[in-house]
């Protein structure tokens, strides 16, 4: 298990902070090693899609959003009542790993240490979090619709089927 004294100072100012607690909502930006655009390629993209995706991914957290960025993901994330953030984020990172270096036949570094997270603290707040994040391809240039970026996806329970603007 590493310890923060093996993480770089940047990363450990990111885990000065953190807490994590049950119930919470948060919101989860990783990055790509050296900001690699890895999910540039359909099939990585794809990868990472199906894994956020996955419900084995999810015992015990529930995902309320992601999108997957060229060389980063946001994913919306609320605890359940077992697992820590830490913990659910290095199986998001890991399952994702394995299956784009499978894919690659590599064997190397997907993400880059550390993971930036920020609590979202009401309901209100936390729709304007998914908002932003299911909106970061057109902000980036990649899409003018939503529609049109295919590596995004909302939890429509979560929403209670209620009409959902994403601006």
């Amino acid at each position: 298990m590493q310890t923060i004294e093996n993480y770089s100072p940047s990363t450990k100012a990111l885990r000065k902070s953190r807490y994590s607690k049950t119930g919470h909502v948060y919101s989860i930006t990783s990055v790509c090693m050296c900001r690699e655009k890895l999910f540039s390629s359909y099939q990585n993209a794809r990868l990472v899609a199906q894994a956020l995706n996955s419900k084995k991914l999810w015992p015990d957290a529930k995902c309320l959003a992601w999108v997957v960025m060229p060389d980063h993901m946001h994913v919306l994330i609320e605890l359940g009542e077992i697992e820590p953030l830490s913990l659910v984020v290095q199986r998001i990172k890991s399952l994702i790993a394995t299956a784009v270096n499978q894919e690659r036949n590599k064997r190397q570094p997907v993400w880059q240490r550390g993971y930036y997270d920020h609590a979202i603290r009401t309901d209100e707040d936390v729709l304007l979090a998914a908002r932003y994040i299911v909106n970061n391809p057109i902000r980036a240039g990649l899409a003018v619709n939503i529609g049109d970026y295919p590596y995004w996806s909302l939890t429509e329970e979560w929403f209670n089927g209620e009409n959902f603007s994403l601006w």
